[in-house]
């Protein structure tokens, strides 16, 4: 029963991720919104293809490196991020709003729960947790081997790269925009993809 649980879990996490992969590529590329399969096998042929090297004889060390400077404080950080954005940029009028639009309706009590929950508990919750994991952070280890200084910097690298994108795109917003405060509202273009035919 305990194998089957978590064959059922690893299977559902990927099921969304590669959906959420394939999902981004065609609505940025709408043409390939009829080749759906063939985009959904490419994003898993790319990542097998990744993942690869972890297989080789030092593939636990690379793993554990990846683990362990991806898997805590820098999706804590992009969580973080799509939560203010979604709750505080775009605003939760309007992300109950498409909500709506998609057909499904809520009681006052639970808009009221996703208000108190997307816009206070879990900004404060992440920042509490990513201060947590601050102070203790230590050098990545695997049992009794501990990394050398240049794989942790690789690590921190890989963890910054995660990120990268926030601060690209901020970089270029602050460049481009005369005026600030327009940078933090949603503009004719925030929404879903709309299908033309």
């Amino acid at each position: 029963l305990f194998f089957i649980m978590m064959l059922l879990l690893g299977m559902g996490s990927q099921f969304a991720g590669i959906q959420m992969m394939s999902t981004s590529v065609i609505d940025h590329w709408p043409h390939l919104r009829n080749k759906e399969w063939k985009v959904t096998a490419g994003v898993c042929m790319g990542c097998f293809i990744a993942g690869l090297p972890m297989t080789c004889h030092g593939g636990v060390y690379l793993f554990t490196l990846m683990e362990w400077h991806t898997a805590s404080w820098a999706i804590l950080l992009i969580g973080f991020g799509e939560v203010v954005i979604l709750s505080w940029v775009f605003g939760m009028s309007n992300t109950l709003g498409m909500i709506k639009e998609m057909g499904m309706s809520l009681f006052r009590v639970v808009k009221w729960y996703w208000r108190a929950t997307w816009c206070v508990i879990t900004p404060i919750y992440c920042v509490g947790v990513f201060v947590f994991i601050l102070t203790g952070i230590q050098p990545t280890q695997f049992r009794d081997y501990k990394f050398p200084f240049w794989a942790d910097i690789l690590g921190w690298m890989f963890g910054l790269a995660t990120l990268m994108p926030f601060v690209v795109f901020a970089i270029s917003g602050l460049i481009t925009t005369d005026n600030i405060r327009s940078l933090f509202k949603p503009t004719q273009n925030w929404g879903p993809q709309e299908i033309d035919g």
